[in-house]
């Protein structure tokens, strides 16, 4: 841009409900040298042009500031000239007893083309070098690509994940290719269920939240194939006493299974067995809940916020997809409302056919 020459910058809100600052610009204008936004008395500042799409902005109300910014730098900034690199692997390179139902991850150092994030750039090698059939994608706020096998791997065996660089590789925005491929291998356990979300070593961030009132307390869970639900886990503060009752609901509220926990230990970890086995349909969401006639249940704050728990082939929803950590006070039933994407530690026994 030209110095002493008026630009302006504008924004698009497809739903109003916009930033003002009524008569910003009525009597004098903003000097950030070398920017300045001039006063409304010299050309009428703070524009705005009403339309479904992009205008050109030309009317003004009340010298009011949008809170519209400019970005400026006096040279062009120097061409991106450096490959991007994978800065993160899951599993981590070297990893054994690995989930038969593992979804495999590389994050990148910084954004790449969704477009060059393929299974044809990113794939996974069995044993030979035969590459397993998945699906590939790619998450741009967290620059992580995800492989998701179409079914179990092999128990007890060597797998190679590759990102592939060069020309035909992986590029980020400015069009620099991964200098080399990004290869690292794996093993996988043997088979792994019955299986639940969380270790049995998993702790929460605060054993007993302190509140005494009755609630039922769960969690929204999916899994990748179909199975069964044997019971459920819920971790217990030595002051959540009381009678616990397990619920295994649909997601529309409809109860599939209940158990009572009989007996359970002073605290930690308590797990139930249903009476029958609950047959469970691949990629639908349930929620497992267990009924606190004491409350003083246990908490971690903002689990769910942006990410879930995912301990293929069970996965607890992060917050993103659906609100997850739910609850309902007063008398048991099924739990709906949530509180800061908190898990409550509710957790179920899986196993497949």
């Amino acid at each position: 841009i030209a110095a002493n020459t008026t630009y302006v910058a504008s924004y698009h809100t497809a739903t109003g409900h916009y930033s003002v600052t009524r008569n910003a610009f009525t009597s004098s204008g903003v000097d950030t040298a070398p920017l300045h936004a001039p006063a409304s008395g010299s050309a009428g500042n703070g524009v705005f042009g009403y339309g479904a799409a992009s205008v050109f902005p030309t009317s003004t109300y009340q010298a009011t500031n949008y809170w519209v910014d400019p970005i400026f730098m006096t040279i062009s900034p120097a061409p991106d000239t450096t490959p991007p690199t994978v800065a993160g692997r899951s599993p981590v390179p070297g990893a054994s007893g690995v989930s038969l139902w593992t979804s495999v991850r590389a994050t990148f150092n910084e954004p790449v083309q969704p477009a060059t994030v393929t299974t044809a750039t990113f794939e996974l090698l069995g044993a030979g070098g035969a590459p397993v059939t998945a699906s590939v994608s790619y998450d741009e706020p967290t620059r992580t690509a995800t492989l998701v096998p179409a079914a179990a791997l092999i128990a007890a065996s060597v797998y190679t994940a590759r990102v592939h660089g060069g020309s035909s590789g992986v590029k980020d925005l400015a069009g620099n290719a991964l200098a080399v491929d990004d290869t690292w291998t794996f093993t996988t356990g043997t088979a792994g269920c019955p299986c639940s979300i969380w270790d049995p070593s998993a702790t929460p961030a605060i054993a007993d939240s302190g509140d005494g009132s009755a609630l039922e307390l769960g969690v929204k869970f999916r899994t990748d194939v179909n199975g069964f639900i044997t019971g459920l886990r819920f971790h217990k503060s030595a002051a959540n006493t009381g009678a616990h009752v397990a619920n295994l609901w649909a997601s529309d509220g409809t109860l599939l299974a209940s158990a009572a926990f009989t007996p359970e230990t002073g605290s930690g970890w308590q797990q139930v067995s249903f009476a029958t086995p609950v047959a469970i349909t691949a990629n639908t969401v349930y929620v497992a809940s267990y009924y606190a006639p004491s409350g003083h249940y246990s908490v971690t704050r903002n689990y769910f916020t942006s990410a879930g728990a995912d301990t293929p082939p069970l996965h607890a929803l992060p917050s993103t997809i659906s609100i997850n950590g739910v609850f309902r006070y007063g008398a048991t039933g099924f739990p709906s409302t949530s509180y800061q994407d908190t898990n409550y530690w509710v957790d179920v026994v899986f196993t497949t056919p």
